[in-house]
């Protein structure tokens, strides 16, 4: 496996300048060899990250591999990311407390918050951790459990995802209803009712 190294030497005096780099190299993931020099692993989206914080000629990117087995290990033992997994573990443990309480809109709030940290931080996870794997399952176990109290009776896939398929027939002639503050899914099940289950349904 190849590795980029980004060598940076911030010559400018501006405090925005360093703060904004800082801040870029935190969001790539990457891993810190010493000061200065950091590493992501040789990808098309850690090229483009890399690429672009040397674009100004304060920094430089290099290819390189590792010796030998022992410091690859060494190499990928700076992005082990299991300290952010357990942060977010906790997290996830504590919204779920909060969730079992919550009403649905400021829940599903919640959980379109913690799916776009957990997605960050997968985005991250450059090696597809087995943790990583199991925060996902975790928090894919509360959105379920959730959205069977927020939305009881609605079809969701078996442990098989398979889903009985119904016969339109037998849902004909119907005045179709739905819950109050409908999203853009509810009225677009107008249409679908209209148009594959019963053209002259009341909505």
């Amino acid at each position: 496996m190849k590795w980029l190294a980004l060598v940076v030497t911030l010559t400018t005096s501006l405090g925005a300048v360093r703060v904004g780099t800082w801040r870029a190299l935190k969001a790539s993931g990457r891993g810190a060899l010493r000061d200065g020099v950091y590493l992501l692993p040789d990808r098309a989206d850690c090229s483009l990250v890399f690429s672009e914080l040397s674009a100004d000629g304060e920094a430089i990117v290099l290819e390189l591999a590792a010796r030998d087995a022992a410091q690859q290990r060494q190499f990928v033992a700076l992005f082990d990311r299991s300290a952010e997994f357990k942060a977010f573990e906790v997290e996830l443990a504590q919204r779920r407390q909060l969730l079992r309480s919550a009403s649905e809109v400021p829940g599903r709030r919640i959980l379109r918050a913690l799916a776009q940290r957990l997605e960050t931080l997968r985005g991250i996870d450059f090696f597809d951790s087995e943790r990583g794997a199991k925060a996902a399952t975790a928090l894919e176990d509360l959105r379920v459990e959730c959205e069977a109290r927020w939305s009881p009776g609605e079809p969701t896939g078996s442990s098989q995802g398979v889903i009985a398929r119904l016969d339109a027939i037998h849902f004909r002639a119907r005045v179709w209803a739905t819950r109050r503050r409908p999203w853009v899914d509810r009225f677009a099940r107008a249409w679908l009712f209209l148009r594959f289950v019963d053209p002259a349904a009341r909505i």
